[in-house]
């Protein structure tokens, strides 16, 4: 069988936890790219790369590794980069109170402006 053909196309879905919609407009772009490096690091065929702020979609053309292996490192590496640019969008007061508005913790603005009058 010297004429035998095969093309094999792996679509992945990668969801934000809880599907919440954070991947930011404003680095989006840079984040397809670490994805993409990552992808094309390993000697895949990366065809196309989106999503919306809630997912990210990637579509690879016959993968050379197991995809578990793919996967794992795609996270890692997605992770690694939303963590940094999390932190550059908001400051540690303004996470903080976003964290205790989301549980909503009773007594948070009267703790928060204890803290603050009590460390100047």
């Amino acid at each position: 069988m010297a004429d035998v053909f095969s093309q094999i196309y792996v679509q992945m879905v990668f969801a934000v936890k809880n599907r919440r919609a954070l991947i930011c407009l404003e680095w989006e772009e840079r984040l397809h790219r670490c994805i993409t490096s990552v992808v094309q690091s390993r000697g895949h065929n990366m065809l196309v790369i989106g999503g919306m702020p809630e997912h990210v979609h990637i579509l690879i053309l016959k993968p050379v590794e197991a995809l578990s292996d793919l996967v794992r490192e795609i996270k890692n590496a997605a992770n690694d980069f939303t963590k940094e640019e999390h932190h550059k969008s908001r400051t540690f007061e303004e996470e903080y109170i976003e964290i205790l508005k989301d549980f909503e913790v009773e007594m948070w603005r009267k703790k928060m402006v204890d803290f603050f009058l009590s460390n100047g």
